[in-house]
């Protein structure tokens, strides 16, 4: 199921910005980031893409927060922090060397992994000791 690109555009009153993006950035939408961004980058003084809500990034996603900071250094501006980075996009930042040109705040770690019991319809911590043959382990 694909899910749509969206931004929201939240400016702060020190002329700072954040912008959250969520949905796939894919091959058909990544010029959409690279243009919202770069706007944004343009009227405030320093800008966050906060990435919590991306779901899915490709290679061209990544072209695109390439030029988000090639932009940046176009026109004097400190580089977007990016916040909110999912641990798979964290990985394609790393590998394409990406991650040393951004400030990154990585994903908030999730819960411990729970396991649901669907013989009794419980839902507990995980607890691997405590697993029985018909559990769903997330």
């Amino acid at each position: 199921m694909t899910v749509p690109l969206t931004f929201a555009l939240l400016p702060a009153t020190d002329g700072t910005a954040t912008l959250r993006v969520r949905g796939e950035v894919d091959l058909t939408c990544a010029d959409k980031l690279r243009e919202t961004a770069t706007t944004a980058l343009a009227r405030h003084t320093s800008l966050t893409l906060d990435l919590s809500g991306a779901y899915f990034f490709d290679a061209a996603a990544v072209r695109a927060l390439r030029a988000v900071h090639r932009e940046a250094a176009r026109l004097h501006k400190p580089t977007p922090a990016l916040r909110g980075v999912r641990p798979q996009l964290a990985r394609m930042l790393r590998l394409t060397g990406t991650d040393r040109l951004y400030p990154v705040e990585t994903a908030v770690p999730l819960a411990a992994p729970s396991t649901v019991d669907m013989t009794q319809g419980l839902y507990s911590h995980h607890d691997p000791a405590r697993a029985t043959p018909g559990c769903f382990a997330e």
